[in-house]
């Protein structure tokens, strides 16, 4: 009886399989890809919901009114309305306490206790030990909780009770006239569907640091650097504003509760100040402005 030997692959049969798998990895990586930023994209949309929530809680039990503004007016300057509380300048100084409202988590904590809700996945995270101008440490959780002042930004554009841009129409991202009003951020839940509805938005900014230009946004592709160690936002390189704009999809949050989509390039923007132009130009969705 003639015995059957067993014939193994040969190289050339395993180079095809390698071949036939590295092609697959490669068609199938770039889908799987755009499925976790899409997943990414919900979650975001998700926290802002939340947080509209929050705020219309808080309005629920207080006769309708929104919480104070997370930002505050000093030397002629409007501070960036995504800051979790106040510009260092001011908390160390001891003054944050009497300036508007103070640290979000001192008006939400008791309806958003979490303070994950306000970083978006898409962005660098939440920060590490916030510390004050002698380094001395406090968690993130315990600074929401308690409405401590030591500087720390978020991912969202938090425009209720913002005054910021009240002073200025908002010009297009090309830099023309589209003829619209001043934004001012709603006050209190009126449940009307009017130009000064929404509460919340990602993060766009184009500004100078340190004399550089460069896009600011918490939706930028992996593998930017974060804008600043204070910021959950990426750094987008250098750019011209009118011309270099980057396109990506962003949320936003309205007092209705529902939040939606839109593309960085249906934008306006508006400076946050009252004294001459500030360097920085913050980018509300067009469509939320009349």
């Amino acid at each position: 009886m003639q015995a059957h030997t067993r014939r193994g692959f040969t190289l050339i049969e395993l180079l095809v399989v390698v071949s036939i798998i590295v092609l697959l990895i490669a068609i199938l990586l770039p889908s799987l890809a755009k499925a976790r930023r899409s997943s990414k994209l919900v979650v975001c949309m998700t926290s802002q919901r939340q947080i509209i929530i929050g705020v219309a809680a808080y309005s629920t039990e207080n006769r309708g009114y929104y919480p104070p503004s997370n930002a505050a007016l000093g030397n002629g300057w409007w501070s960036i309305p995504f800051w979790m509380n106040y510009h260092p300048s001011w908390a160390y100084a001891g003054t944050a306490a009497s300036k508007n409202g103070h640290n979000i988590g001192r008006w939400l904590y008791s309806y958003t206790p979490s303070p994950d809700v306000f970083y978006c996945p898409l962005g660098p995270g939440t920060p590490g030990p916030l510390v004050d101008s002698t380094n001395n440490g406090i968690e993130l959780d315990d600074a929401y909780r308690t409405g401590d002042t030591r500087l720390t930004g978020t991912s969202y554009f938090m425009l209720w009770n913002y005054s910021g841009y009240a002073t200025q129409a908002p010009t297009a991202i090309d830099g023309s006239d589209p003829g619209l009003a001043p934004f001012v951020g709603p006050t209190r839940d009126l449940n009307v569907r009017d130009e000064a509805n929404l509460l919340t938005c990602d993060v766009l900014e184009w500004q100078e640091p340190a004399g550089d230009l460069a896009w600011g946004s918490v939706h930028a592709e992996d593998g930017y650097p974060q804008l600043n160690r204070s910021e959950s936002t990426w750094r987008i390189g250098d750019t011209t504003p009118e011309t270099d704009y980057p396109d990506m999809q962003m949320n936003a949050g309205y007092t209705d509760g529902h939040v939606e989509r839109y593309w960085s390039h249906d934008t306006v923007y508006a400076h946050p100040g009252v004294k001459g132009n500030h360097p920085a130009r913050h980018y509300l969705p067009a469509n939320a402005i009349r």
